[in-house]
């Protein structure tokens, strides 16, 4: 069924050749340039050696991908609105204009159509998803062309990942991706800055408060033994425990003695008064000894509070002098976690159009609807044109007589006419 239209098909592919490249020949060429940039986790600075978890070179050892989220992150924060925006702000790309090829030029028509049939889609899509064209001005224009113009990917397993941006020149893209990644790591660089400064600033609010509570908890712990006249609750403990022994011991003798004088003496007597006020005496300090020995625990927990207290603020002023010291430190460090390994440079081919793909893809696509309008003709009209179709149906060719001319002109050409006959019947 096709071999019949060979001519047309190839008269069909050097159309479809000569427009594809015609057309790939007008579209506008797109660079893309790569940045290679490390990242190091964050890991604050630390007055202390002891470190829990493995590293190698200074970067954490762990069992999963270090960079996939932090990455992820980044990306995000390079394409936002801010940091694009300061890239054209320093690039000048809302003042950049093309230069203007010659008025009477076809590169000059055949740019104004494309900007033409640019801003009619544009703004139909527009149209489409908002319901009206809001028209922007150049600054927001080129803050979206370089936010969709960015791109990020990771290397698996390291902590390297790629920032490439495209432009329409190859400078221009070199420049979009070196001034994102310079951009973004004075960004990041300036936010951890500003964040020690704050947490220095905090430190400092409470070093003076931890110190005026260490300097309180001291005042009172000196004052409670001076108040009580004790430094060690033990040693007073025993001490009072002694005293108690040796006066009950005094006071058995005194009693011993006071019963065997009032044998043969009368209370009035001298020697019996002096054991009677010699044991009221015993009577009166076992009593006082006794009682301040009862509230030894209320005095002990007091005194053991005061000390909890005081060790508390020790070890409270001992981390927030630490922390203070490492956020001074961090705040003036102006080593940065992002680093750039390999600059971008200008590409020395666009990266797209691939025009090989494009031609190649309009050769084969006029083909198919050739052979799809061959097939949609050949069904629909069954006229026999040919001796080729009279065979095709089994069919024996008897003559075939040539079209004869009018005398007057007509059509040109040679036309048959088939007589056909059922085949013979096999002997």
């Amino acid at each position: 069924m096709l071999r019949g239209h060979t001519r047309m098909f190839v008269w069909l592919g050097l159309a479809a050749l000569i427009a594809s490249a015609g057309i790939v020949s007008v579209l506008e060429n797109q660079y893309q340039a790569t940045v290679l940039v490390v990242v190091k986790p964050h890991e604050p600075l630390r007055l202390d050696q002891n470190r829990a978890s493995k590293e190698t070179m200074g970067y954490p050892v762990s069992q999963i991908a270090p960079v996939d989220t932090p990455s992820r992150t980044y990306i995000e924060m390079i394409k936002s609105r801010l940091l694009a925006e300061r890239v054209v702000r320093v690039l000048g790309l809302d003042t950049t204009t093309r230069p203007a090829p010659a008025p009477s030029s076809i590169k000059a028509v055949l740019e104004s159509v494309k900007e033409w049939i640019g801003n009619v889609a544009g703004g139909a899509w527009e149209s489409l998803q908002y319901g009206a064209v809001v028209k922007q001005d150049p600054l927001t224009k080129a803050v979206r062309v370089v936010q969709r113009s960015c791109a990020l990917r990771t290397t698996k397993d390291t902590y390297l990942f790629e920032i490439t941006c495209g432009a329409a020149d190859p400078d221009g893209a070199a420049a979009i991706a070196n001034a994102s990644a310079e951009i973004f790591i004075e960004y990041t660089t300036s936010v951890n800055r500003q964040e020690s400064g704050s947490s220095r600033a905090f430190l400092e609010e409470q070093l003076t408060t931890s110190e005026a509570v260490l300097a309180q908890a001291r005042r009172a712990l000196t004052e409670f033994k001076d108040t009580q006249a004790t430094f060690s609750l033990q040693e007073e403990y025993a001490s009072q425990l002694k005293t108690i022994s040796g006066l009950e011991a005094d006071l058995e003798k005194t009693e011993a003695r006071l019963a065997g004088l009032l044998h043969g003496y009368t209370n009035n007597h001298p020697k019996v008064q002096s054991l009677l006020a010699e044991k009221n005496h015993l009577q009166q300090s076992l009593a006082r000894l006794r009682s301040e020995r009862a509230a030894l625990p209320d005095k002990e927990k007091r005194l053991e509070d005061l000390r909890l207290q005081l060790k508390a603020a020790e070890e409270n002023y001992t981390v927030v002098t630490k922390a203070l010291a490492e956020a001074r430190i961090q705040e003036q460090s102006r080593v940065t976690d992002i680093r750039v390994v390999s600059p971008a440079v200008p590409p020395a081919y666009p990266s797209k159009p691939l025009r090989v793909y494009y031609v190649a893809v309009g050769v084969v696509a006029a083909l198919l609807i050739g052979a799809a309008l061959v097939f949609v003709r050949e069904s629909v009209w069954t006229t026999v044109r040919s001796t080729a179709d009279v065979e095709r149906v089994g069919l024996r060719v008897l003559a075939t007589i040539p079209s004869v001319t009018a005398a007057g002109g007509g059509l040109s050409g040679r036309r048959r006419r088939v007589a056909s006959s059922p085949p013979a019947p096999a002997p």
